[in-house]
């Protein structure tokens, strides 16, 4: 528990730092579900525009290069910059990378439309409980 709350410090002060620039970006991690109801550890890259919040906030689905691939992550960014500038924060879903995919462009098989569907319902989830920096 001690632990959980010491990460969570560190965290804040990692947020508070990069806020100072003008938002906050980091890898995030949460629980997300499978279809069959398994547990599985979701990342995604979360930004949050500079102030106090509440803020509206979008779940973003990556492309089949996912966000470690640089055109993808290039168009994401751009994307998540875009929405900073609206007043949006945005989560950059990872669905791949959880998985042991870093793309599924030649096998879009691998990772099924439902199960990431399941994921933006986890990513939805995990922003509507209110994250602040």
């Amino acid at each position: 528990m001690k632990r959980k709350i010491a990460a969570r410090g560190i965290a804040f002060l990692v947020v508070f730092l990069v806020i100072a620039g003008g938002y906050a970006e980091e890898w995030v991690s949460f629980e997300g579900r499978t279809p069959t109801g398994a547990k599985l550890q979701l990342t995604g890259i979360l930004s949050v525009p500079e102030g106090n919040g509440p803020f509206p906030a979008v779940a973003m689905l990556c492309g089949c290069g996912g966000l470690r691939d640089s055109n993808d992550a290039k168009q994401q960014r751009a994307w998540a910059e875009r929405l900073l500038g609206w007043g949006y924060a945005s989560l950059r879903l990872d669905s791949f990378g959880p998985r042991g995919y870093g793309d599924i462009c030649n096998n879009l098989d691998v990772v099924s439309p439902s199960a990431i569907a399941y994921d933006a319902y986890s990513a939805q989830s995990f922003l509507r409980a209110g994250v602040k920096p």
